[in-house]
């Protein structure tokens, strides 16, 4: 519980959000649980492997599994946006216009 309470404020420290798992959860729960982007996981190697296979058993993307500090690219999201003007040869002013006419 101490070390679940300190990983829940590192995360919030850094801008993330932290659901709390009740002690002695199946690791095949995480398969079902829903919003989430990741999972902290301080103990035991035997542990952390059954979370992980747990993790990348879920539909979608596989989720990491973090062992160690949490650092701001664990709890962060970073988007892109892309405005692809090869169409027009690279012309962005040339696709501009097109897009207006």
């Amino acid at each position: 519980a101490e070390a679940a309470d300190h990983q829940a404020r590192a995360v919030a420290a850094l801008g993330g959000r932290a659901v709390a798992v009740p002690e002695g959860t199946a690791a095949e729960a995480l398969a079902g649980v829903a919003g989430i982007a990741g999972a902290v996981w301080w103990g035991d190697a035997a542990a952390a492997r059954a979370l992980a296979r747990a993790l990348a058993a879920r539909k979608g993307a596989i989720l990491p599994l973090i062992t160690g500090a949490v650092e701001a690219a664990d709890v962060l999201v970073e988007r892109h946006v892309c405005v692809d003007t090869t169409a027009s040869g690279g012309n962005a002013q040339l696709l501009a216009e097109v897009a207006e006419g």
